[in-house]
């Protein structure tokens, strides 16, 4: 990563919105449902002293309006 200088016409571009009171920033909750799957199936059937693992991939999902 290297340094960059911003130079005074990026900074010209650059928009600048104002924030509101921190009172009213303080009640503002966002909440979102999560939705987590996660499978995994294993057999280890007909066979002696042997192991049977498995990998299971995770998927998670959110929906926010």
């Amino acid at each position: 990563m290297t340094d960059h200088a911003i130079l005074e016409p990026e900074l010209d571009d650059q928009v600048v919105e104002v924030l509101p009171a921190r009172e009213t920033l303080w009640l503002n909750i966002n909440v979102a449902p999560v939705i987590g799957v996660n499978m995994a199936i294993a057999v280890n059937a007909f066979s002696t002293h042997s192991v049977a693992a498995a990998n299971a991939q995770q998927w998670l999902g959110t929906f926010q309006r």
